[in-house]
This record gives C-alpha cells, structure tokens and sequence, in this order.
C-alpha cells in the first residue's frame, strides 16, 4: 500500500488514519490533493490536517474559500483553485478504479478499518495479518491511567456535557491552573480560542471557544459554563494571568478569585534571572522542556491554523506546568518568608491593575488640557534659555544643528555636519550648562504631544 504523504504507514486503518494524520478514510483524496508532494506541495501535511478539522471536504471549501480563518491561506486556495480540483478529481477517480474487492465465489470480503477485521482475519486462520492490525486506543480514563502511570492525560472538552463534568471537577479543586489562547500577545484587542484547565500534575482539560472545534453545542453555551465555572470558589493560578483576566473579561467571563501568577512569584524568588517565560521556567525549576508558541505556529498564521491536536496539546502542558510550577513557587517563596507579601500586595496589586486595564481610568480632560497649556509655554520659555545660552538661533529639534551650536564645548569635540545623539546630550549635562538645558527642552517637549494624543481620546469627567 502506497505511503499517505509521509505517513510511514504500511497498514491504512481508520485508527491509524485518525491516529496519525487526524483524518477519516472520507477524507484521503482531500488530503492528498492538499498536501500530496508531487511537482509542487501547496499545503504542509498540518496546514492540510487543520483545513480539513475544520472544513471536512476539499471540494465544499473551494465552493466558499471565505470561510477559511487565515488571509494567506485563502490567497494560496484562490490562486490554486483549478489545480486542486484537477489533484481532488484524480484522486477520486483513482478510488474508484481500485476499490479492493473480493474474489468471485469466495466468503473472504473485508476492509481493514472495520471494527471487525480482527474477527473475521482469525475466522479465516489469518494470525500473521492479524498482528499488523493496530491495537485499539483505549478512551476509557481510568484504563490510561493504569496502564502507563507516568502517562499525560490531555483531553478535549468539545461538548456542553463535557463542561459539566469539567464544572464538578474544578468546583471540587482547592487550586486549578489555567491558560488562555488567543489570536495576539494584545488581550485588548485578542480573540479567544479556547482555555486549558489542570487541577492535577500531568492532567489538563482544554475547552475551545470556536464553532469549529465544538460538538453539537455553541459557542455561546460554552461561554456561558465557562462563566459558571469561574465564579465558584476555586482559586484560579495563571502564568502572566494578567493577560488571562483581562482576555477573558472583554470576552464576558471574570475570574472571581485570581490567586496566584508563576511569572510573579518567580520574578520574587529569582529577580536576577534572565528569563520568566513559561518555557524557561519550566526548564530551570522542573527540568520540562516544552514547545513555545513559535515552535508550532508558522509566522504570518495563528493557533486555529494547527491541527487541533496541537493546539490541544499546547495548551494543555501550558496548564500543566503552570499547575506544578505554582506548588514549587508556594514552597520557595514560603521557604524565603515572601509569601505573605506575596500574597497581600503583588497579587493585590495585580488584581487591581487587571481591572483598570478593563475598566479604564477616569480622567478629568479639562485638568489635561490646562497642563497640556503650561507644557507648552514651558518648552517655549526653555527654547528662549538654550537660544540665549548659546548665543545665536538654531533648531533645537535637529541634531546637526544642535551639535554645531555644540563645537565649543572641547568634551564634545563636533565636527562640522556631525550629529548629536541625546545620550552625548545626557552625559555632557552634568557638566555643561547647554546641553542641560537641551535635554530638558527635549524632555518637556516630548510630553505635550502625549497629551495631545491622552486629550482626544477623552471626555471631561
């Protein structure tokens, strides 16, 4: 049997066809066509896999190429139209021409993705062709986790009873670490995809917030658990949870109890560190490494243009490790007495920062304006100072100029044409009385067209 696009599979099955490349036997000719190599591969077997998650058949995706998520992936379908559907029709056609059947006169009749093959293969006194079938995945839970101990139990919850049961898993939890996904670093202007959950070492729970990756419910409905979820008496650990509080607000779900942020906790036990992101965190105090977000997300694309698979996973052992890091961060900062403090103002502190950055800050605009005012008249009586203390007129905003009003003072040394940076500036201040005074020119300057910018955003309060 011909290699599916780099599978490495010998024997197809529709486990194996699930297992491997996360789609149904239905799908092969779309994936093919997708991703097959031959003079020019169009797609990565992920971005192929992810499409048809999504979508489901090649054929009704080119009928409406709208609905794809991803601007460079719909320009690539646009301006590939006719040879997909050229690849799709020799892959059918090909399917048809080679469907296996039996012989004439003969009971042996069977595919090898039925659920039946293994049955009917040792009916006929086939055991060699037996063992190549795979075993199947055990679904059940309490099987997985007997079998491998050490195994991680990562799982999707896609449907309204799903929640339910996340619901009464959490609500029983003490501690519960979370970790959102979104469309941007930006929590004010992100898109929500989903949230990973862990209230055990080396299990996480990952709901998505997007119609494509949901079963028979909304995402309206998931929302709405999500909310419920939130507001019990749980205490919610985030790494940068922050970010988490502020997507999640805009999205209409608040966290009623924000406990405890890793980042922080670590940046309090270990400030002199270089790095506090999850992955570095993970790989110092754990000994885990994990994928960043660049290590699964091509640039110019998003998590929705993953195979969910790995969305699930990504998000997951974020959850995971945030869960474990936050059990060694309590001892350590227990261990170095900062936990009360920890606790009573960071965390304080963090709390009331989310909401600001939620809520806004109520300005008076008209208090603005008349600072704005008194900016200005200082910048002009500044110029006046310089201009007066250098004995000519010059632009103050220009660099050449600016240094050559300089070419007396020996520490400067300047050159005719030379310009002068605003460091130079700040270390000749301390000692020259000109270039003092420049850099507070330079200064006050820069703050009125801030509040120019803060002013017109704004309404008198």
């Amino acid at each position: 049997m011909p290699d599916i696009a780099g599978s490495g599979l010998e024997v197809v099955t529709r486990e194996s066809l699930k297992t491997t490349l996360g789609i149904r036997p239905a799908q092969v000719p779309s994936f093919l066509a997708l991703a097959e190599s031959g003079t020019e591969t169009l797609f990565t077997k992920r971005q192929a896999m992810r499409l048809l998650e999504v979508h489901d058949d090649l054929g009704k995706l080119l009928q409406d190429i709208s609905a794809v998520s991803s601007r460079e992936v719909r320009r690539k379908l646009l301006a590939n139209e006719k040879l997909l559907l050229s690849r799709l029709c020799d892959m059918r056609l090909e399917e048809a021409v080679y469907q296996p059947t039996a012989r004439a006169g003969s009971d042996l009749a069977f595919i090898l993705d039925d659920e039946n093959s293994a049955g009917v293969l040792r009916e006929y006194g086939f055991w060699s062709l037996e063992r190549l079938l795979p075993r199947p995945m055990m679904t059940n839970v309490a099987a997985s986790s007997r079998a491998k101990p050490d195994a991680l139990l990562y799982r999707a919850i896609r449907t309204e009873a799903g929640m339910r049961e996340l619901e009464a898993l959490v609500s029983k939890s003490e501690v519960c670490a979370l970790d959102t996904e979104a469309s941007d670093r930006d929590p004010r202007s992100a898109s929500l995809f989903g949230v990973a959950f862990s209230v055990k070492a080396g299990e996480a729970f990952y709901v998505p917030v997007t119609d494509a990756d949901l079963e028979g419910t909304s995402v309206e409905l998931i929302k709405a658990r999500l909310r419920k979820l939130f507001a019990g008496r749980t205490r919610f650990v985030g790494h940068n949870v922050k970010f988490d509080c502020v997507l999640l607000r805009r999205h209409g779900i608040a966290i009623k109890n924000v406990f405890f942020d890793t980042m922080l906790a670590a940046y309090e036990c270990f400030g002199d560190w270089e790095f506090f992101n999850l992955g570095a965190l993970a790989k110092k105090l754990l000994a885990k490494n994990i994928k960043r977000y660049r290590d699964i997300v091509d640039e110019g694309e998003t998590l929705l243009d993953v195979p969910f698979n790995e969305l699930l996973e990504h998000a997951c052992t974020d959850a995971d490790m945030t869960l474990r890091l936050y059990h060694q961060l309590e001892k350590e900062l227990e261990k170095r007495k900062l936990l009360e403090q920890f606790s009573d103002q960071t965390m304080a502190l963090l709390r009331v920062l989310a909401d600001k950055e939620c809520d806004g800050v109520r300005l008076n605009i008209r208090v603005i304006h008349r600072r704005r005012e008194v900016l200005a008249e200082e910048v002009e009586v500044l110029r006046r100072a310089v201009i007066a203390q250098a004995g000519k007129e010059f632009d103050l905003d220009s660099p050449t100029e600016t240094a050559s009003a300089l070419c007396e003072i020996n520490a400067f040394g300047a050159r005719p044409g030379q310009r002068v940076t605003l460091t130079q500036l700040e270390q000749l201040a301390g000692t020259h009385c000109l270039p003092r005074l420049i850099v507070k020119y330079r200064r006050v300057q820069k703050l009125v067209p801030e509040l120019c910018t803060a002013a017109g955003g704004l309404t008198a309060g």
